[in-house]
């Protein structure tokens, strides 16, 4: 009823955390570190969980995550992948699978709003920045609107976006 609302929400923990290092600033340099683990982590635990609605594991997952992986290097917006974990997650329709994306997507917004925020003083640049991850993480989202073309084998895509995450775990 109210699924529009996951995607903004899910999103929202960039706007968020780029409050949050406003409202602190004195505890941004000091947990620098611990934002950058913080954001891995979020994106190995969607990763692993990605890779686990794959199973069982085979050559056709093996193909995906490499394909996703170099296609992670070519295009290197997080929030378009993050867009289309949580895609895919509203195609397996399970709700549960929905709610821990969203919420991954939301954990990881979090920290790196802070690090964005601690990077970047000027506030047009910050805005800017905001608005271009939105655009890329809403991009995916519009294929709901073709979901019939995914929802009968969901296997290559979950890979492709897992192998493409695990890649920019990196960063």
């Amino acid at each position: 009823m109210l699924e529009f609302l996951i995607p903004l929400i899910a999103f929202s923990g960039l706007i968020f955390g780029i409050l949050l290092s406003k409202i602190s600033p004195e505890e941004m340099k000091s947990g620098k570190k611990y934002f950058n683990y913080l954001k891995k982590i979020a994106l190995a635990v969607l990763v692993i969980s990605l890779i686990f609605l794959t199973a069982p594991f085979s050559w056709y997952v093996l193909l995906g995550l490499i394909i996703g992986y170099i296609s992670a290097l070519l295009l290197k917006r997080v929030y378009f992948f993050l867009g289309l974990a949580l895609l895919l997650s509203f195609l397996t329709f399970n709700p549960n699978f929905t709610l821990l994306v969203s919420s991954l997507i939301f954990i990881f917004g979090l920290p790196l709003g802070s690090l964005i925020n601690m990077e970047l003083k000027k506030r047009k640049d910050i805005y800017f920045l905001v608005l271009f991850n939105l655009l890329f993480f809403l991009a995916p989202l519009l294929l709901l609107f073709v979901q019939d073309l995914f929802v009968y084998n969901l296997i290559f895509p979950l890979a492709f976006t897992a192998g493409s995450l695990l890649y920019l775990i990196r960063y």
